[in-house]
């Protein structure tokens, strides 16, 4: 058998930043130095890391690894607290506008919606609302769902409803049913069923709160 030695991390690699509710697969090791060759990466990558500073493990894992076991070392990572100018500030921006009715992307998504569902407003993303026709007692009805991300409490998500879209006055709230309000997941429906009415439309409203 042959005894394995544990290599010396001498310089520990550099975390990326991360924004709140986001986990250390989204932190991008760089740099770091071993008395061997070998690659650094997060030792749990599913950890979610509290605003602030924390210090989380790395593993080391060597080229040679007849002659070389893993070795382990901690890295400082700094999360940017929950808010949206904290969001902001975690991504550059580049010039592109950054106002929660931006969309820097082009993915047809404002910024706020991509902060409530925990999007990269730099990357174009597939669309995160969900549409589906829903039965009840024999009639149809308009239904929109989407995923929050749960580390953002100061977006409010509503469903308005309307019969047509040349009056903005004619969508409301109060023609429509919340199917589902939890940190995770918001669904809400339509109240009145396709089959009793000519045209029926449906969209969801985010609001940045205080």
């Amino acid at each position: 058998n042959i005894l394995k030695a544990t290599p010396t991390v001498t310089i520990p690699p550099v975390a990326s930043t991360l924004n709140s509710g986001q986990t250390l697969a989204s932190s991008t090791l760089s740099g770091g130095v071993a008395s061997v060759s070998g690659t650094f990466s997060w030792t749990d990558p599913t950890v979610q890391p509290a605003a602030g500073t924390s210090s989380c493990s790395v593993t080391f894992t060597p080229t040679d690894t007849f002659y070389y076991t893993n070795a382990t070392t901690t890295v400082s990572v700094t999360v940017n607290a929950p808010g949206y100018p904290s969001w902001v500030g975690g991504y550059n921006w580049a010039g592109g506008d950054s106002s929660p009715t931006g969309d820097p992307d082009g993915d047809g998504l404002a910024n706020l919606v991509e902060y409530a569902t925990g999007q990269n407003p730099m990357v174009a993303n597939a669309n995160p609302i969900t549409f589906r026709q829903v039965q009840i007692n024999g009639n149809t009805y308009l239904q929109l769902s989407v995923t929050r991300n749960q580390s953002v409490t100061n977006v409010l998500i509503e469903g308005l409803s309307a019969g047509t879209l040349s009056d903005p006055a004619a969508w409301s709230t109060l023609t429509t049913v919340t199917v589902t309000d939890t940190p995770l997941v918001f669904a809400v429906r339509d109240s009145l069923p396709v089959e009793s009415n000519e045209k029926r439309f449906l969209y969801l409203r985010f609001t940045l709160q205080p």
